[in-house]
């Protein structure tokens, strides 16, 4: 469907000599009668442009350039295809591989919209699930030396994710701001991201003879601490790191060794503002030693006081 050009009729007009006479004997008549044809032309075009019937509208006359991905060379045309196409995405007609996640809305691919049995182990990321035993015949896929098990109830195994070849001693060390930082047996202090299980190094304190124990104050100090034999005395020493190195703060003696008895640090605690020191020492029984002292004079031998045998 398309507009038709007006023309007068005769098309010459007033021109025509042939159906106008020169000298008319009705000159009023014949003026108004061009006068009607573009009258009734334009109300033509008027009702054509305010039709909504199909096949009789102006929008199927309205020309329209081409866009991509819409058919119709005129705008009646092309709406009624952008129609079909949203008609399609409603109905689950969607080419195979056009939809992007970035047309979906957060949240909107529940549990019930899932299908079971549908979901394969690649659609998870590495490291993604830690499985107890009874599913890891459902997680396929995982390495072995991934996840060890720790303990089994009943016939459910305790799985712990293995995040490193390291042998550490695990309870020397302290937390903070979401990591753990660990002691090993090499007399390394590591970090260990409790968030993603990365590890890196923190200080280096292989340089000393002891693998200390480690503890961090309210102001985010980090103080290590061991005890070790000299001339039967059993010597506590404490350091702070600084500047990228640790630095002694205090080294005495804590008590002497009885016979072929021994001792060791089991740890230390910052705790208000004041340092606790945790030893064992073997002798016939097994005692436990807790010395205490302000962190702020922590340097001084005379500041720990000797709080419990048991």
């Amino acid at each position: 469907m398309a507009f038709d050009n007006f023309q007068f009729d005769p098309p010459g007009g007033f021109e025509d000599t042939g159906f106008y006479e020169d000298t008319p004997a009705d000159s009023r008549t014949i003026l108004q009668r061009q006068h009607n044809q573009t009258k009734d032309f334009i109300n033509s075009l008027v009702a054509t442009l305010s039709s909504g019937v199909e096949g009789e509208s102006g929008s199927e006359s309205v020309g329209s350039p081409h866009i991509d991905g819409v058919a119709g060379t005129n705008v009646f045309d092309q709406i009624k295809d952008i129609k079909r196409q949203l008609t399609d995405v409603g109905t689950g007609s969607i080419p195979d591989g056009s939809v992007s996640s970035i047309k979906l809305a957060a949240g909107c691919v529940t549990d019930e919209k899932i299908s079971d049995n549908q979901v394969g182990t690649n659609h998870f990321k590495a490291n993604a699930v830690a499985p107890m035993a009874a599913d890891t015949e459902k997680v396929n896929g995982i390495a072995s030396a991934s996840y060890e098990p720790v303990e089994t109830y009943g016939g459910i195994g305790s799985f712990r994710e293995r995040v490193s070849n390291d042998r550490f001693a695990v309870l020397r060390g302290a937390t903070r701001d979401g990591v753990r930082y660990i002691v090993n047996y090499n007399g390394e202090i590591q970090r260990l991201s409790l968030s993603d299980f990365s590890l890196s190094l923190f200080a280096d304190f292989s340089s000393r003879s002891h693998d200390p124990s480690i503890a961090f104050d309210r102001n985010g100090d980090l103080y290590a601490a061991y005890i070790y034999l000299r001339n039967r005395e059993y010597y506590f020493n404490l350091s702070k790191y600084s500047d990228g190195e640790f630095v002694n703060i205090a080294d005495f003696a804590l008590f002497t060794q009885a016979g072929t008895y021994s001792s060791e640090l089991i740890g230390i605690e910052i705790y208000d503002g004041k340092l606790y020191v945790f030893c064992r020492y073997v002798s016939a029984d097994d005692y436990i030693y807790i010395w205490r002292a302000d962190i702020e004079n922590a340097g001084n031998t005379n500041a720990y006081e000797h709080i419990i045998s048991q």
